[in-house]
């Protein structure tokens, strides 16, 4: 039996921060950065180097252009999907001696990204597409709930979701090293 690619994403992103050890996928983009600009997180996901955990799954043909944040992909099913990837962290992790930790002291607000869920959601219905699948993939770090029920506005809602015709997958879990946040991963597409 097939599993379908949602969940195959999902787990690999999940398998990519076990493996990502001492920084898991809040640090990733730092880790495999040159000097210079960070990579995008969809860069840094199709890249075949060490963040290849979804190379082996069913998702194949795994493609993003440097600074780009999609990252597309063709499924077992024949599925052809587009993902737009946005990152998000409201907390600060310093590197100290030879470990990640949260910064308590670090009182600077995050900026306010450049995208609303609200408004991106509704993008994703509507327009003809062919056999492709538009998506929006939401990684998210966050200390407080609250952090990210602002990032989600109702994108999460199921009566606004099925008012544009979109579906929903998310999983959270609690940092693995320990630095005092969680994790969100939420995929929407139609």
């Amino acid at each position: 039996m097939k599993t379908c690619w949602q969940k195959l994403l999902l787990d690999g992103l999940e398998a990519l921060d076990r493996q990502e050890s001492s920084h898991g996928v809040y640090g990733m983009r730092q880790v495999y950065s040159a000097k210079g600009r960070l990579p995008s997180l969809a860069h840094l996901l199709s890249s075949s180097g060490q963040t290849n955990v979804l190379r082996p799954s069913e998702l194949q043909g795994i493609q993003s252009r440097f600074g780009s944040d999609d990252i597309r992909f063709s499924a077992e099913g024949g599925e052809c999907v587009s993902l737009r990837v946005l990152d998000r962290a409201t907390t600060k992790v310093r590197h100290y001696g030879s470990t990640y930790r949260l910064d308590e002291h670090h009182g600077k607000k995050p900026r306010t990204p450049d995208w609303e869920l609200e408004s991106l959601v509704p993008k994703l219905s509507g327009r003809s597409r062919g056999a492709l699948i538009m998506g929006i993939l939401l990684v998210a770090h966050y200390a407080w709930e609250k952090e990210l029920q602002s990032l989600l506005g109702r994108s999460a809602n199921p009566q606004f979701l099925n008012r544009y015709g979109v579906a929903h997958f998310s999983r959270n879990w609690e940092d693995r090293y320990d630095r005092g946040f969680q994790t969100a991963i939420h995929l929407e597409w139609q």
